[in-house]
Formats: C-alpha cells, structure tokens, sequence
C-alpha cells in the first residue's frame, strides 16, 4: 500500500509497539528521539506441565490497546505520523481466515515440539547443510523454535491445525489486528525457518524447506516487503484509541531488530544490548553468516541490505527479579518480606561492596545457557561462599554474574563479526540500575551507555524505525537519534578484578558441565 506522508505535521511523533514475554510496551517518540510518552502492562504466562508455554492471544491484544491508549493519551495524538510493531520472537499464533485466534500463543520456551524437529532430520540426511545454506538456522532438536510449535499444532492438535488458516508471529499477529491484514516480511518471518536469507531484501518461502518440515505451505502467511506499509488503523479501532483513521500501520519486526535501530547498532564499531527477560547483544553486518559452535547467526536487518546478529544470552533481568522477588523479598510461609522497590534497594545496597563480591560468585544461567554455548541443562549457583560473606556480597555478585555472561558473548560477538564494538548502548529493565550500568563498563572494559528510557529500547526502536520508512529521518541519521542519560566509564582497577574474574566465572562452567548434564538432561 502506497500512501503520502503529510509533511505539514510540525511536531511529528510516531508510536511504537513492544509486545514482551512479560508486558506489552507502547511508547510515542519524537524526531529527536525522546520517549515523549510511555505505557506497559504486564502479561500473564501459562506454564504447562508437558514442558508447554502459552499465552492467551485475546489478552495480549487487550493488552497491546490499553498500553496504546495510555501512550496517545499522554501526547498530541494528531500528531502521530506512524505505528510499527515489535515484538518477542520464535512465538506463534495460530489464526483463522478473519485474524481470530485458532489457539493459545504457543511461546520460545515451549519445548513439546521438539520430537517433530528431530524427525526432519531422520527423514532427510541432507537437512542441516540444507538449512544452513539457504536460512541460516536449522530446526531445533530441543523444540523452542517457532517451526517445531507449528508442527506439534499439525500433530498434536488436528482439529486446531485444520482451522487454522496462517501461522503468526506475535508482531504479526497484532499488526493483523490493527488493520485487519494477515501478511509476515523477511524481518518476522524469520523463526518459521522456511525462508531464504541469502539476500536480505529479497526474501522468499523456499519450496525444499517447506516439503521438508511437512507442512501446508498454504498456512503459512503471505510475503510483504519488509519497508512496507502494511495499512492504516481500522476505522473503529482508531475511534477507540483516539487516532485519525488516516495513521499507517509499517511492517513489524522482532525486538532484536528494534533494538538494533533504538541503540545505534547498526554503526559497525557499536554495540546495543538489551536486559530484559533475557539478555541480547545486538550488532549489525553486511553478510549473511551461521556459527552453530557458538549459536550465532545473522537475520535480515528492517534496514535495506543489511543483517543483524541474533545473539541471545539467555535469561538476564528475569534472574534479577527471581532473586529480588523470590529469594530476598519474597511473601512465602517464612515471611512477606515485599518492598515496593526492591531495585532501588539493591541498586543502592551493592554500592557498599567491592568489585569482585568478597570472593562470591553467581553462574547465572536459571534457564540454562545460550550463546556463546548452548546448554540447555547447566543451572544457576553462588559459589565459593565462606562464612564472611553477607547477603549484600550475594547481590552485587547477581550484577556481576549477569555482566560476566554478557562479556562472554561480547567476545564471541566480536570473533564472529570481526569487529571490535567499543562503546556498548545498554536499555532494558534492570538497565535503569547505575549499579548495574557501571558494573557492566567495568566487566567489558569500555564505555556503556544508558539509555534515557531504558524500559521503552524495543518500543522505541519501533517508533524510530517508523520516522526512518516514512522519510522523516534518513537512514544514516539513525544513530543520531539515540537518547542516552549517562555514559559509564570503566574503573581500571576494577576492570583487572574483573579480568581476574572472568577466567574463574568460566571455568565454573566448564567444570560443572558433566555434573549439570546428569542432573538435569
């Protein structure tokens, strides 16, 4: 859909969705790039005892209308030129013909589809080499990927697949809602994993990987182009938010895109990372490139002939909040021992510390570990204890914990683009911790940059993007338009702590691996 830009906007302000695991996110930018005006709500996960995770899609678009309602609320509302839709990725929404849910969302942490993946390789020899080549990430044999959800919907539950008319990601299946239009593009199609990336501008469904995961390529969702306008906001749904009907709705993108665009990223020489429910490093590059030694690939940038890198950590603030909620200050049959900012608290508390955490240590991977090396069965712990140490020492080694694993992926990061990031753009939640921050500065030895509104990075990146398709801000000027409160130098006698540190933090983890593996595979 073609439709012209009214330039004659003074003060144009563009809204950008983020639909996270654990809220939906909507914030209203400005062309120079401050939040203007910010909403979130949380979301509720269903947990399944066969190893399933869900959502309920009916919630989450109530969800997404209240978060933008209060944002519009908050701002000029004829004012803004543009919405565009991020959102958590490898998540699936199965919709009937209409846009109407067949199904829960099925979300990345489910692992039930798994067996269905496995057998893609028993029925083709030539199916990993394949893959890799053509897309770039192969089917999961541990499931949690949006191909094996869609398969164990086709097995598990017939009546479900036969209803359904197209499998959506979360950012399509709200932008579906928003204009009625059930369509994917290259930057959310991504996780189906029945794409062609070799070009980044040109990507297409490819006919051997289809037949080869078994499914009807006629569930899956039509191609758009991913600088497109998908359409504007329904009559009735932009009376209800209070829009002009006029608005334009651009094509989604998965929030390690937007994030790429929200912190700079897309400059070779800067990094972005994100430390939400889980911890992302995001960097750009002009190739595409898998590693699976380190679970490291490239995925088609919203940006016309680039790719970013998908380099996941694993679980990041959802580790604070395990341990401010439910291990210090949680409401259990010992005590209710709630505070009403028990981040504050912290951040304040692990100033009385030295790096380094009078010798403590915390492996922070609750859910397993990521990249750089994926195993799905190591855990968290605090070792090295003595009797010395206080709880004060137990929290400021969680920060660092969460930063040492960060460092981890920063080198691998840096090996796999071949480029050395020297300033790094930190958002997320547990990035409005200073502690935090300037811990992070001291473990990776450069500069790191917080974000002015660090809980608004994917939603932000959405808004920005939006300005960028819609010719407002040009591509080269991006990078200008990142907002930050502070920039964290590193300590140099911390940095040699925590390079001491580092070596320990990884050899807890390679040799613990064997013990990690029988306990939990």
């Amino acid at each position: 859909m073609e439709l012209t830009v009214d330039m004659a906007i003074k003060n144009p302000l563009a809204l950008g969705i983020d639909v996270g695991t654990t809220a939906a996110k909507a914030s209203v930018v400005d062309l120079e790039g401050h939040v203007v005006s910010f909403a979130s709500t949380g979301l509720t996960t269903i947990m399944l005892p066969d190893g399933g995770a869900e959502q309920d899609p009916h919630e989450l678009w109530t969800a997404v209308k209240q978060v933008m309602q209060q944002a519009i609320a908050g701002c000029s509302s004829e004012n803004i030129v543009g919405i565009t839709c991020a959102s958590q990725y490898v998540s699936i929404v199965p919709v009937d013909a209409s846009g109407t849910p067949t199904h829960n969302m099925i979300l990345w942490m489910d692992r039930r589809g798994a067996r269905y993946n496995l057998a893609v390789y028993e029925k083709h020899e030539d199916a990993l080499p394949y893959w890799l080549d053509v897309h770039g990430l192969p089917p999961s044999p541990v499931g949690g990927i949006s191909l094996a959800h869609m398969q164990w919907i086709q097995h598990e539950r017939p009546d479900v697949y036969a209803k359904t008319h197209a499998f959506l990601e979360p950012a399509d299946y709200v932008t579906s809602q928003l204009t009625g239009e059930i369509v994917s593009n290259a930057c959310t199609v991504f996780p189906l994993l029945l794409t062609d990336h070799r070009h980044p501008d040109q990507v297409h469904y490819d006919d051997k990987l289809v037949e080869m995961s078994g499914l009807d390529p006629n569930k899956l969702p039509p191609l758009t182009d991913k600088t497109a306008t998908i359409g504007k906001v329904l009559p009735d749904l932009a009376a209800e938010l209070g829009l002009s009907s006029d608005v334009p709705v651009l094509a989604p993108v998965n929030d390690t895109q937007s994030v790429t665009i929200a912190t700079g990223a897309i400059e070779p020489t800067m990094g972005g990372l994100s430390v939400g429910t889980t911890s992302v490093l995001v960097s750009s590059m002009a190739e595409k490139k898998s590693d699976l030694a380190t679970s490291m690939l490239t995925m088609p940038s919203p940006l016309l002939g680039e790719y970013n890198v998908m380099a996941e950590n694993g679980l990041g603030g959802k580790v604070l909040e395990q341990f401010l909620e439910q291990w210090m200050f949680p409401n259990d049959a010992m005590a209710d021992s709630r505070l009403d900012d028990p981040y504050q608290v912290l951040n304040d508390a692990v100033k009385q510390v030295p790096a380094g955490s009078n010798g403590v240590f915390f492996l922070p991977w609750l859910g397993g570990s990521l990249a750089p090396n994926s195993k799905d069965y190591v855990r968290a712990g605090f070792m090295n204890l003595s009797i010395q140490n206080t709880r004060l020492d137990l929290a400021r080694s969680v920060l660092e914990g969460l930063c040492m694993n960060i460092r981890w992926l920063l080198e691998a990061v840096q090996a796999f683009t071949g480029t050395r990031l020297e300033t790094i753009t930190i958002g997320g939640g547990a990035a409005r911790l200073d502690s935090l921050c300037q811990i992070m500065a001291d473990v990776l030895a450069r500069p790191v940059r917080q974000m002015e509104s660090p809980l608004a990075v994917a939603s932000c990146g959405a808004a920005l993007l939006t300005f960028e398709r819609l010719n407002y801000i040009d591509k080269n000027n991006l990078k200008d338009c990142v907002v930050c409160a502070h920039e964290y130098q590193p300590n140099a006698e911390n940095v040699e702590t925590y390079n001491q540190k580092f070596q320990h933090f990884l050899g807890f983890f390679e040799a613990n691996q064997k013990l990690y593996q029988q306990l939990n595979q």
